[in-house]
């Protein structure tokens, strides 16, 4: 069986080189690669928590026109004065202090919408509603946000906060709320203008999409959904007030990208910010094609330049072997041989049998020129005198 053949040093020492500068290149693309998340992470992240403040502002101005409203009806409950006019004024006023407060409207105990600006009649009635249900039955309930519903006289979707009204005994009157149109709030977050395919949502306490846009023509998540990725479960069991994650592709539209999230912990909701994955690593994707064909092309240099270098070796180790076999065959010949530069006459070969023939050892005649040993030359340059020979 024939031993395998040693590797080439020429060709081992080039492959560790092609190595180190494919580790190198490949960690400098690494550091990049996370250094572009951990930007979409900050962008995601400051982005998150502004618009869960600015959210979090509208929801607290809302209680308050609530609580005032509130205080107001039962006020005149417990004065014996209550007049429907006089508390719809009262009502309106509080609306058109802040603008995206679309209905401000008060219910009596039995559940009919009988208080503030176009109210129906004959009055609908909210009877049925959980919320109502449940701030009828839990007198210290305190803000109440209900989950996205379409609104009985409106008949569009919206975010709606309800409190409870009171007689002086603390006995259920009614309840009042306020409410956002959904399609007004998803106005406010597609002028955020963020690039295709990125996502701002925004959830309830209990998960369910409240607005949810994604700047491209990807079908909506329809209002009310609760589906959710894997990922941000578990995000949020690790960290249910704020945080990071990568969505991966398990996601209600197939899309996987960088989340941020942050929870108001005065009302429950939750805001999301996400970019997709290809966006963000947009730039690192042209950087990685560009630096793997450098280091490709650097690979194939230098496997041309040692296959060249190789190449010369062997030829010039071939032709030393077919010099040393002629230098054998001269030493071995029988005959005085003996070789000189035509222009300085300096010995540059002899064989053993010319070097015995002048009397010199080899040694001593590589160091002669020709007129050390013929005195016909010595009288002329040695080119000089060789000339008619020539």
């Amino acid at each position: 069986m024939p031993s395998p053949r040693p590797i080439n040093a020429r060709y081992l020492f080039a492959g560790l080189l092609v190595l180190l500068v494919s580790l190198a290149a490949g960690l400098m693309l690494w550091n990049q690669r996370q250094e572009a998340l951990s930007r979409a992470r900050m962008v995601t992240s400051n982005l998150a928590d502004s618009l869960a403040q600015n959210l979090g502002s509208m929801v607290s101005n809302i209680d308050y026109a609530l609580q005032v409203s509130s205080d107001e009806i039962s006020h005149q409950i417990a004065n014996r004065e209550l007049d429907p006019d006089k508390v719809t004024r009262f009502m309106v006023r509080q609306q058109q202090r802040f603008p995206y407060l679309d209905l401000l409207r008060a219910t009596n105990a039995q559940g009919d919408a009988i208080y503030g600006e176009g109210v129906p009649k004959p009055p609908a009635s909210l009877a049925q509603r959980d919320y109502f249900k449940y701030l009828r039955d839990t007198p210290d309930a305190g803000l109440v946000i209900a989950e996205p519903i379409i609104g009985k006289i409106s008949q569009r979707w919206i975010w709606l906060m309800a409190r409870r009204i009171n007689h002086p005994d603390g006995s259920f009157a009614g309840l009042i709320y306020g409410s956002i149109f959904i399609d007004e709030l998803q106005k406010l977050l597609e002028r955020m203008q963020l690039s295709p395919g990125s996502v701002i949502s925004l959830r309830d306490s209990q998960m369910r999409n409240v607005a949810r846009t994604t700047f491209d023509d990807n079908k909506r998540l329809p209002i009310g959904d609760n589906r959710h990725s894997p990922a941000l479960h578990a995000a949020l069991v690790d960290n249910p007030l704020q945080g990071s994650y990568d969505s991966d592709v398990l996601t209600p539209d197939q899309v996987r990208r960088i989340y941020s999230y942050r929870r108001n912990e005065q009302y429950g909701f939750l805001v999301l910010v996400g970019m997709p994955f290809d966006e963000v690593l947009a730039d690192w994707y042209r950087q990685t094609t560009l630096v793997g064909g450098l280091v490709l092309l650097f690979a194939l240099a230098t496997l041309v330049y040692v296959r060249q270098s190789e190449r010369a070796r062997q030829a010039g180790a071939a032709s030393l072997a077919r010099l040393e076999q002629t230098q054998f065959a001269m030493d071995k010949a029988g005959i005085g041989i003996h070789w000189v530069d035509a222009d300085s006459g300096r010995v540059l070969y002899v064989n053993h049998y010319a070097a015995a023939m002048l009397g010199y050892t080899e040694a001593e005649m590589l160091a002669l020129s020709v007129p050390d040993f013929d005195q016909s030359f010595s009288n002329a340059p040695f080119h000089e005198a060789t000339a008619p020979l020539r």
